[in-house]
């Protein structure tokens, strides 16, 4: 365990990447070890986890019940695939910000009817 002592979770992604993977999943259990939640969570896919996507699922489990807003704020400077949201979450999000500017207040429009 000496090499993976003075590993930080703040750093970018690409720097992430370059780590060995025993270094990833300590640099991953630091990052989600900020979550309050996070000695009495059962989720097994946690938003603050960067490797979210390695992480098995089954039907019904349980799901990460921290609010959005305190997940984005926990995930500044973390390397996070998702940038502390769910999957679905930030797929709605890429979505959003790909939209022209028309479109999006057509959409605030509708929103507002």
């Amino acid at each position: 365990m000496e090499k993976t002592e003075g590993l930080s979770p703040r750093m970018t992604v690409d720097e992430f990447k370059k780590l060995s993977e025993g270094d990833q999943e300590w640099v991953s259990c630091l990052c989600m070890r900020l979550c309050g939640h996070f000695l009495s969570c059962n989720a097994p896919k946690c938003p603050l986890d960067p490797r979210i996507d390695l992480r098995p699922k089954l039907f019904g489990e349980d799901k990460c019940d921290l609010s959005k807003n305190k997940r984005l704020k926990l995930a500044t400077g973390l390397p996070l695939p998702y940038q502390g949201m769910t999957k679905r979450e930030f797929a709605g999000y890429t979505k959003w910000q790909d939209m022209s500017e028309e479109d999006k207040n057509k959409i605030i429009k509708q929103i507002k009817k």
